[in-house]
């Protein structure tokens, strides 16, 4: 028997269904699932470890991924030292947790992607290697941008500055006159503020590449024609044709040491992932990747992934300079150049996919 119940403002609801349809457990009798559903990286643990303690369930999954809730490490640390004679599970986007007998590494975006295109990932990568494998691609990189942060934007910039900005499939949404647009919540100085401002990459933005979110409606409400925006984030958002028109892709991931989008967090002991890295892995392109430093090495040792293709990159000590030179580097090779290491290299990219879809079809809890 499973029965499952979500947290919320220190109370717990029983509910009669599993609100994280992802999860897949592993059946025994007397299983409980606790969805946490407030957003706070330091929950109420001897809340739970009472209500564990009074229920005596055989296992106890606790769940942090449903409104995607930042979980350090001393939080677990704490669940298993107080819950004993437990089969305790916590799952949570934070890859970091890793190291506790108990954690679950569940990456809840990977999972929405791959339930999404299930169908289309094969295909995908049919393409790429029957199709496009003696074609030239229509720009050399991809850089999706939606919200306005100090280091996408000087990315953005030594592109524009070393005129690559026309070699990419190049959008950015967001500007500073942006009424819903707050400096704070981005970790952005006012010395930053007026520095995009005075840039002359700055008046180019907005850069609308598939367009703002549009739509139709009858008289009846319902929706008759709609067009959404890939960069805001739900899986159908997602544009696949630009995965085959591109080499590589440049991500900047905003859950980064260096980069804090909420101030609550010791971003020390948080290597967090949203959607971003997960769609070049599951749709076939390498990425250079501005985010947590520690990104590639803790996927090859958590999956087992490969990234020998010089078209992937992880920046190294946050060195925002480096990390410009480097995507322009890559962005200064030929098209010629480009898929010939594509190519060179595509084994490795299809295997990073597989491992991934894998992973996720294989986790049971």
């Amino acid at each position: 028997m499973i029965r499952y119940f979500k947290y919320e403002n220190n109370q717990f609801f029983e509910q009669s269904n599993n609100q994280n349809y992802h999860i897949k457990i592993v059946p025994m009798d007397n299983i409980f699932v606790i969805h946490m559903m407030d957003n706070k990286p330091y929950p109420n643990v001897n809340s739970i470890v009472e209500f564990a303690n009074q229920y005596n369930p055989n296992k106890l999954i606790i769940d942090f991924t449903v409104v995607e809730t930042y979980i350090e490490n001393k939080v677990i640390e704490e669940f298993e030292d107080k819950i004993k004679n437990v089969d305790l599970k916590i799952l949570t986007v934070n890859i970091t947790n890793n190291k506790y007998k108990s954690h679950v590494f569940f990456p809840i975006h990977a999972f929405q992607l791959i339930d999404t295109f299930r169908d289309s990932l094969d295909f995908m990568m049919w393409i790429h290697t029957r199709i496009l494998n003696t074609k030239k691609r229509l720009k050399k990189y991809l850089f999706l941008n939606h919200h306005l942060r100090t280091e996408r934007f000087k990315i953005f910039e030594s592109l524009y500055k070393g005129d690559k900005l026309n070699e990419g499939l190049v959008s950015f949404c967001w500007n500073i006159e942006n009424e819903n647009f707050n400096p704070g919540h981005y970790n952005i100085s006012n010395y930053d503020v007026e520095y995009i401002k005075n840039s002359e990459a700055y008046k180019l933005l907005p850069i609308e590449l598939d367009g703002l979110n549009s739509k139709e409606v009858d008289t009846n409400g319902n929706i008759t024609n709609e067009i959404q925006n890939p960069v805001f984030f739900s899986p159908p958002n997602t544009n696949l044709t630009h995965y085959f028109n591109v080499y590589f892709e440049v991500l900047t991931e905003g859950y980064s040491n260096n980069t804090p989008y909420h101030f609550y967090v010791d971003r020390t002991n948080l290597l967090h992932y949203s959607e971003k890295i997960w769609k070049p892995i599951l749709f076939g392109v390498p990425f250079c990747f501005w985010g947590p430093e520690n990104t590639l090495e803790e996927f090859k040792k958590h999956f087992g992934m490969t990234f020998n293709c010089p078209l992937y990159y992880c920046n190294v000590g946050y060195d925002l300079n480096e990390f410009c030179s480097k995507v322009n580097e890559l962005s200064n090779l030929s098209y010629l150049e480009l898929h010939k290491l594509y190519y060179e290299y595509f084994d490795e990219i299809k295997n990073n996919q597989q491992i991934l879809i894998s992973y996720i079809k294989n986790l049971h809890i």
